[in-house]
């Protein structure tokens, strides 16, 4: 998953609307002073791809800049050949109501989501992350380096799985050995009618 373009308004300091350019860029760094938006970019990339913060699954609404009533966040981001615009939106009351949607910019033919949990689901196996392995591995938090060095060996396996698309590899592997099974028969009827 590579981040292309992020729109934020409303999230902590980035009251006004900001957009931030990432199609050009190879390597980046986010610096600046304490206070100057540094996390605030790594919770709105978060909030977008998982609706949740960097420290919680829950509680959305902390995020949302003092003052504000709303917040919304739009990312663009490339995978696998294809350019996927996520935006999510809430708010600190009822109305308006939490909004998510997901569409392919590159292919018409993928139909666009606006269910929270289909886009969860979606976001999960298009990054190869659910939000556990994305905090722990990508994001690291201020103050949770350690997590991903202390995690339990099984745990830490099935965070670089994830990385890794490691699962994806074990299914191939396992479609190739099933066909492989489906040849064998009928090359072992061969061999016997030869002999």
């Amino acid at each position: 998953m590579r981040p292309r373009l992020l729109r934020v308004k409303g999230l902590r300091s980035f009251r006004a609307e900001r957009e931030i350019d990432f199609a050009d860029l190879g390597l980046v760094a986010v610096v600046g002073d304490t206070g100057a938006g540094k996390s605030s970019i790594l919770e709105a990339i978060t909030y977008a791809l998982y609706n949740a913060t960097t420290w919680d699954q829950r509680g959305v609404k902390q995020l949302i800049s003092d003052g504000a009533t709303t917040m919304s966040v739009e990312l663009d981001f490339a995978v696998d050949g294809h350019v996927y615009r996520i935006a999510r939106s809430t708010s600190r009351g009822a109305y308006p109501p939490p909004s998510h949607q997901l569409e392919c910019l590159t292919d018409p033919t993928v139909p666009p989501l606006d269910s929270e949990d289909a886009i969860n689901a979606e976001v999960a196996r298009l990054v190869g992350l659910d939000w556990g392995g994305f905090t722990s591995a990508v994001i690291l938090p201020q103050g949770r380096f350690q997590t991903l060095l202390q995690a339990s060996p099984a745990d830490r396996t099935e965070i670089l799985k994830g990385i890794f698309r490691l699962g994806e590899l074990a299914e191939a592997r396992e479609q190739a050995r099933e066909l492989a099974l489906g040849y064998r028969e009928p090359l072992d009827d061969v061999q016997a009618e030869r002999a």
